[in-house]
């Protein structure tokens, strides 16, 4: 069996919370292109633009104001 990686993984939670029957009616998920591969001239913009080391893969926004937090973590 082959080791998910951390896009395997987002991939798959992001596929099953849509089909989620309050899905985009009381809440939404959204990931943040922390990681990943780039351009040097992409990873100054990307930098200059806020992006952080250490912000978590995925943010969960409630109809009720809460917001949860979700780091997909490869360990090994």
């Amino acid at each position: 069996m082959s080791k998910a990686t951390e896009s395997t993984i987002q991939k798959f939670i992001m596929r099953h919370v849509r089909q989620l029957p309050y899905f985009g009616k009381r809440f939404t998920v959204f990931a943040i292109p922390n990681g990943g591969l780039r351009a040097k001239s992409v990873a100054i913009a990307m930098k200059a633009e806020g992006v952080q080391k250490g912000v978590p893969d995925l943010c969960i926004l409630c109809s009720e104001g809460r917001v949860f937090w979700v780091e997909n973590e490869e360990k090994g």
